[in-house]
This record gives structure tokens, C-alpha cells and sequence, in this order.
């Protein structure tokens, strides 16, 4: 069985999103930001220290959907992923501030 990322993830569901809705703009935002996250995720698998696509496109998912959790106050889908993203931020800023391990 293959394993999906969280960036396969967002890509199926802003397909899926699409086909139901019809809303272009959350097709195109889900297919930039689970390209991104993607990206992020092999870089980071392919050097644990190279996280700045990882932060970045967790702190804008962070920002737009928190926005978006305020103003609706739905928790699903915009507080879910704010606050995935917002742990994801956490993380990635915590692996930032550890010291580097000695080979």
C-alpha cells in the first residue's frame, strides 16, 4: 500500500473540492499550496536542515486559513488546517533551534 503526503493529500482534495463545487479559486489554491507542501516535504527528506519552503508554506496556510477560521468561525476545513499549520510551523521552527548533531 503507497503511502500519501500531506501535499498528495491537499492535491486530491482540492480536486475533489472542485468536482463538488465548482470553485476555481480553491482548486488553484489547493493544487499550489499541496505542490508546495510537496516540494517541502522531499527537500526536507532529502536534507533535514533545508525547511524554508516547509516554513513558509506552512506559515502562509497558517495566516490564510486562520483569516478565514475567524471570520466564518467553521472549524472545518479552515480551522483544521490553520491549526495543522500551525503545529507544522511549531515543528519546523523547533527543528530550527536545535543544535546539530555530530557525525
Amino acid at each position: 500500500m503507497r503511502k500519501q503526503t500531506g501535499g498528495s493529500n491537499s492535491l486530491w482534495d482540492s480536486v475533489r473540492t472542485w468536482q463538488s463545487k465548482s470553485s476555481l479559486p480553491s482548486l488553484a489554491a489547493g493544487l499550489f499550496f499541496g505542490s508546495l507542501a510537496g516540494l517541502g516535504a522531499y527537500q526536507v527528506s532529502q536534507n533535514p536542515n533545508n525547511i524554508w519552503v516547509s516554513l513558509i508554506t506552512s506559515g502562509a496556510l497558517t495566516a490564510v486559513m486562520g483569516t478565514r477560521f475567524y471570520h466564518s468561525r467553521k472549524f472545518m476545513p479552515a480551522g483544521l488546517i490553520a491549526g495543522v499549520s500551525l503545529l507544522m510551523v511549531g515543528r519546523l521552527a523547533l527543528k530550527m533551534l536545535e543544535k546539530p548533531q555530530e557525525k
